[in-house]
């Protein structure tokens, strides 16, 4: 595609430019001028003649009009030599008039200006003087930047959405135009547009003398390559310098590319107006598809005249108004002119013949102009706004890292942030990009089904809405098969799955303090958490739900199952003091600094998370320790299918095979045991259907401070499955907005069942890695059987023996007077009495 010249690796400019050289690198001939000035003329003059000429034909096959016949084109041509000829006396009187009125005047001072090519020429360098001349490379990257609409797609292939974009425009190779629109183009644009070398001098010499002396246009001339070069390189403004830019640009644009090239890169990138829907449409492959619905090669020559006409005043010419409406009769008659006079313009050249001029002159096209048609509104939902919210995060990196940030910083710093968010939007919507999403059509509409129809068993007479938060993933990979935003998009655009961020409440417990203290060895599934009165270092004192306090001692199970949140803080607080779990909560990409995590309420949901990250640090247990980040976005390719983004597995080892093997074991209690606060689930499955009960259910449920939010989060094998519920303005809620949210959660599973029950994975099963130390222990002490000795008496262990499972032998303590976690003395000898 490209062409190289002799000199292109040269990057200097030449110290002055003249008209001469520019003719002789042109090779320009006084007919190709002359040709090139009564071709434009032409093309000014004809509507009114060629208006005339239409409303006298017939639509049988009208017969060619005079100023076509051979002979009236001759007389023409000497008639227009003859004017052309004229016309350049009259501006160089002009010029030489003003220059005498400039001199007589002494209005010049400091020296006397002589317009002629040699002091044009010198002028013109003066111009480009500051102008930095781009190298091939550079030239290639912004001629060929061409702003493309991009779109977003279903797991399997399936559209989804457009994105939003200023212009509809879709890039198409030279094979895909067809000849006879190119040649349409070219015979009406710039006829001479092979022979030239991308400016004829002459016409360029005219629109300067314009500039200087105001009278004529200083924006006429242009050729295909200076008309590309002012869309890709340069602004609108009207200036000789602008001019003096795009004489040098179009010069090195032709010695670097081929004819083919630029006219392929003009007809991606011009104007065709507007579509059907009121979009500004650009490139020819909309203008087929938005004006008459059809691909390129469908086309016939009338409708290829009259896209090829747009170019000029594409406002103007084509068929829409700006809300898409077809425009007046009156209205329509400039753009069906500007076609006729395309047409002449083809026969004239020999692009088609006289049958075929005849016959697409008579062709009724107004008849193929497409109806009005609303803007689809289908994609403007939680759907199409999360997958590009991500998107544009995706492409970030590659944005910051360039100009040499890091994530960190990046994070640190919302503008520095808002700053490169909103470079990758635009990088997004404009470049032709394919979005590749993990989302599963039919799963996520039986979820919007769902939300739909159970939705309002959430809310209480008199109360605020609810809203509610969801996300299906696949705990192997991360993708996300699903997900519920919130009630209606309509009523309200937050998205409460990937935006809003609330109290995890209990459901943190699991994550941030049992798998925690189960890898490090500190406790095993039996150890025993002190379930008495225990406060913070403030003073305050900590309760379990309904501001109670326990009695005594209790197993890790039980206190998981019962969800206290005495046990777990006085678990927590042992975790402190040996250094924290920052590491495996910043593992799992819940978003919490390190201080927020070393609160000593952060077990009980006192910090916010979204239900996307929390739905995937419970996956991460499911899936073996090993973490994947939940995702939408499998991958992002350009519009030649290379990948832009991927998203690459991480595989992150977060917790041991071990420990996410007891923690499954532990919450496996939290759902089929009858005393335990998630049973509701186990039940309400058994009721609606059998079989999904059968699966292998693990979670846990959150209620946080004061009602304000109700989590139900469960896992099988092969998914999670996450569910919040809570008002926007954070208002207590009734109890049984709770139950209901379980509920609620269980007709999802159904919903996916109904319609891909594999996806589920009912026929797996959780089980205790090879590498869990099985050990008997009592059930009173959570320690190996035997005695021991305090203050001088001895204490035997006794109770039951229960079987125990632990990250590692570390995890098993001999007896020990004071054998558990948390508690006072007087605490530990109260137990010793009564066991």
């Amino acid at each position: 595609m490209k062409k190289k010249g002799p000199n292109y690796q040269s990057t200097h400019r030449p110290h002055s430019f003249s008209f001469q050289d520019l003719e002789k690198e042109n090779g320009t001939e006084e007919e190709i001028n002359e040709s090139q000035s009564m071709e434009n003329d032409d093309t000014l003059n004809n509507e009114t003649e060629i208006k005339k000429e239409n409303e006298a034909s017939t639509l049988e096959k009208p017969s060619l009009p005079p100023h076509l016949t051979k002979e009236a084109k001759e007389e023409k041509k000497q008639k227009r030599k003859s004017l052309y000829k004229k016309t350049n006396q009259t501006i160089d009187r002009t010029y030489c008039g003003l220059r005498n009125i400039l001199i007589g005047g002494s209005l010049v001072l400091g020296g006397i200006f002589v317009f002629g090519a040699g002091a044009a020429g010198g002028y013109f360098a003066k111009l480009v003087q500051d102008l930095p001349i781009p190298s091939e490379q550079e030239m290639d990257q912004k001629m060929h930047q061409i702003n493309q609409r991009s779109y977003m797609y279903y797991d399997n292939g399936e559209k989804i959405a457009t994105l939003d974009s200023d212009v509809a425009r879709t890039k198409v190779d030279a094979s895909e135009i067809p000849k006879t629109l190119k040649e349409a183009i070219v015979d009406t644009e710039d006829p001479y547009f092979y022979q030239h070398k991308g400016v004829v001098p002459k016409a360029i010499l005219r629109a300067f003398l314009a500039q200087a002396t105001g009278f004529g246009s200083p924006s006429g001339g242009s050729t295909l390559t200076q008309q590309l070069v002012k869309q890709q390189f340069l602004t609108t403004e009207s200036s000789l310098e602008r001019k003096a830019k795009e004489v040098l640009l179009a010069k090195r644009m032709e010695k670097y590319f081929s004819k083919q090239d630029i006219l392929t890169t003009y007809l991606n990138v011009c104007s065709f107006g507007r579509n059907n829907k009121g979009e500004n449409i650009a490139g020819v492959r909309e203008a087929a598809k938005g004006i008459f619905g059809k691909s390129l090669d469908e086309l016939n020559l009338a409708q290829i005249a009259y896209i090829a006409g747009l170019p000029q005043s594409p406002i103007i010419y084509c068929p829409y108004d700006s809300t898409g409406q077809l425009k007046s009769k009156e209205e329509l008659k400039a753009g069906l002119q500007r076609k006729n006079i395309v047409l002449e313009n083809m026969y004239r050249h020999g692009s088609i013949s006289k049958a075929q001029y005849q016959e697409a002159i008579a062709y009724p096209i107004e008849n193929d102009f497409l109806p009005h048609q609303q803007k689809g509104n289908q994609s403007y939902n939680y759907l199409y706004f999360a997958i590009r919210d991500e998107a544009t995060k995706c492409l970030m990196p590659e944005l910051y890292e360039k100009d040499g940030y890091t994530k960190e910083t990046i994070e640190q710093d919302q503008k520095l942030y808002q700053h490169y968010y909103n470079l990758a939007e635009t990088k997004l919507s404009t470049n032709g990009y394919r979005i590749y999403s993990t989302i599963d059509k039919e799963i996520y509409q039986a979820m919007q089904d769902t939300v739909a129809r159970y939705g309002s068993s959430l809310d209480i007479k008199g109360q605020p809405t609810s809203e509610v938060g969801n996300v299906l993933m696949n705990n192997q990979t991360g993708e996300i098969y699903g997900f519920v935003g919130g009630r209606d998009f309509k009523t309200n655009q937050v998205n409460h799955a990937f935006q809003t961020k609330r109290s995890p409440a209990s459901t943190m417990k699991p994550i941030m303090v049992y798998a925690p203290a189960i890898d490090m060895d500190i406790i095993h599934s039996q150890s025993m958490l002190n379930n008495q009165y225990v406060a913070y270092k403030n003073g305050k004192q900590v309760t379990n739900y309904g501001h109670t306090t326990g009695v005594g001692f209790e197993s890790a199970t039980d206190a998981l199952k019962f969800s206290h949140n005495i046990p777990v803080i006085s678990l927590y607080q042992d975790l402190l003091k040996k250094g924290g779990v920052y590491s495996y909560i910043a593992d799992l990409q819940l978003g919490l600094s390190k201080k927020q995590v070393n609160y000593e309420s952060s077990p009980l949901g006192t910090n916010e998370v979204t239900v996307a990250a929390q739905t995937g640090a419970f996956a991460c247990l499911a899936n073996k320790g090993v973490f994947n980040a939940p995702h939408l976005i499998e991958s992002i390719k350009d519009s030649e299918g290379n990948d832009v983004y991927r998203f690459e597995e991480e595989n992150k080892e977060v917790f041991t095979e071990a420990t996410a093997s007891i923690m499954n074991e532990m919450m496996r209690h939290v759902i089929r045991d009858k005393d335990a606060t998630g049973y509701l689930a186990a039940k309400e499955m058994e009721k609606v259907n059998k079989k999904i009960n059968a699966g292998d259910w693990v979670g846990k449920t959150g209620t946080s401070e004061y009602n304000t939010d109700f989590w139900f989060i469960a896992s099988t094998p092969k998914v999670t499955l996450g569910s919040w519920v809570g008002y926007d303005n954070n208002k207590k809620m009734s109890d049984k907005v709770r139950d209901n949210n379980t509920k609620y959660w269980v007709q999802l599973v159904q919903a996916v069942y109904k319609t891909k029950p594999e996806v589920l994975g009912l026929d797996q099963k959780f089980k205790l890695n090879d590498e869990v130390v099985k050990e008997k222990v009592s059930s009173q002490t959570g320690t190996l059987f035997g005695h021991c000795y305090h203050d001088g008496t001895k204490y035997t262990v006794g109770g039951k023996k229960v079987e125990a499972y632990g990250n590692s032998d570390l995890a098993f303590k001999k007896p020990t007077f004071r054998f558990g976690i948390g508690g006072t003395e007087e605490q530990y000898i109260t137990a010793w009495k009564k066991r």
